[in-house]
């Protein structure tokens, strides 16, 4: 924390074996604006979507700058990727994305300009509807028109969910959270199905473990405030 408003945060990640630096970046924030330089950050058109679709450079694909500037409750992101040795910017690699709320919903479009891989726009939308949680997402990337769908709707301590795109994928799933436990389950078009549990033992210590990937996985862990 700085004492002018701004804060500056430095992150590195390791490979596995620990033996080299796989991505790291420098990130300078205020309450209304911020800037991150580095590498495996996020493309500007997924930090407005977040989407499932598949736009432009996705989650950790950008190696370069990410930034974003906040006007009330819209926000602007823009991101580019810069090679080692580079002094220009190709207009082609610049993406843009803009996340909003509009009559209770967030709203959020994503853009990436034509290019090679990917190109297009992405569309989406998050808010409830007669007690349902409802995301719709739509677009055109590569040449082709993607869309998916999530909802899900609490009844009780039981929440029911269910995705499905474009592709004709889809899951369903169902959550229940009451008091020290807390138990997930999911199948999905694949036939790939999970188990997941919590409890808090309430003395600050959670236990967690889950079956996954139609039981080919699982795990156990603990977190201990």
């Amino acid at each position: 924390e700085l004492n002018n408003g701004l804060t500056a945060t430095a992150e590195v990640t390791l490979d596995a074996d620990g033996n080299e630096v796989s991505y790291g970046s420098i990130s300078l924030t205020s309450d209304t604006a911020g800037i991150t330089f580095g590498t495996g950050i996020h493309g500007g058109a997924f930090s407005a979507v977040s989407d499932t679709i598949g736009i432009g450079d996705g989650d950790e694909g950008v190696d370069g700058i990410n930034g974003y500037v906040m006007f009330g409750e819209t926000t602007v992101f823009l991101s580019l990727p810069i090679n080692e040795g580079q002094t220009d910017i190709a207009s082609d690699d610049i993406e843009i994305g803009v996340t909003s709320v509009v009559g209770g919903w967030t709203v959020g479009l994503g853009y990436a300009a034509n290019n090679v891989d990917d190109n297009g726009f992405v569309v989406k939308g998050s808010g409830s509807v007669a007690g349902l949680d409802l995301t719709v997402a739509a677009g055109q990337v590569d040449d082709e028109t993607v869309w998916d769908v999530a909802a899900s709707y609490p009844v009780g301590p039981v929440t029911l969910g269910a995705t499905i795109d474009s592709g004709e994928a889809w899951e369903v799933s169902v959550g229940y959270a009451e008091g020290a436990i807390a138990i997930d389950a999911a199948f999905d078009s694949d036939e790939i199905w999970s188990l997941e549990g919590s409890y808090d033992m309430g003395n600050g210590l959670v236990g967690y473990a889950g079956v996954v990937e139609a039981g080919d996985g699982y795990y156990v862990g603990g977190a201990y405030d």
